[in-house]
């Protein structure tokens, strides 16, 4: 019977190729240069773009009313049912689009049944908020905020766009 010993040599080879070769595809999968030219970053659109976003915290309540409210043959046989009413929290984004009235844009879920909207800005600042339109289609919503210093999400000139942009 012959039996084969795995020199320690080898073993501890294996081991540091392991560890290395994943280090090796990490740094291989991001280049940081193309023919000696850098490649163009996010970072500074990311860096106008993101003192215009906002954070909003929501308070509303549901319930009250019978799933079946409608159905005059369920409220023969079962009566009015009412669902007890429940407090609901929600969270989401905005952005600022104008930044003298305090309008912003959010998704039309976040503030969809709201009693409270507090906005909460990047420099920590917090203020209430109020729906001044939605579209339910379009799940969109203009809420707006009596707020002084307030930065808009600027916007580029659409004609001078290219693919890829």
């Amino acid at each position: 019977m012959q039996t084969h010993v795995f020199p320690l040599s080898r073993f501890l080879l294996l081991q540091l190729a392991f560890v290395l070769l994943p280090l090796h595809s990490a740094v291989a999968g991001l280049p940081f240069a193309v023919n000696g030219q850098q490649l163009p970053t996010l970072a500074p659109m990311l860096e106008n773009a993101t003192p215009a976003v906002v954070h909003i915290a929501t308070q509303g309540r549901t319930g009250g009313s019978s799933r079946h409210a409608e159905d005059p043959l369920f409220e023969y046989f079962f009566g009015e049912r009412r669902q007890p009413h429940r407090r609901t929290r929600g969270l989401g984004s905005g952005v600022v689009l104008d930044a003298a009235k305090g309008y912003i844009v959010t998704n039309g879920h976040v503030v969809e049944d709201a009693d409270n909207i507090k906005v909460t800005l990047k420099d920590g600042r917090s203020f209430e908020a109020t729906v001044v339109g939605t579209d339910p289609d379009a799940d969109v919503a203009v809420i707006k905020v009596d707020a002084t210093g307030l930065t808009a999400i600027p916007f580029a000139d659409s004609s001078h766009l290219r693919v890829g942009d």
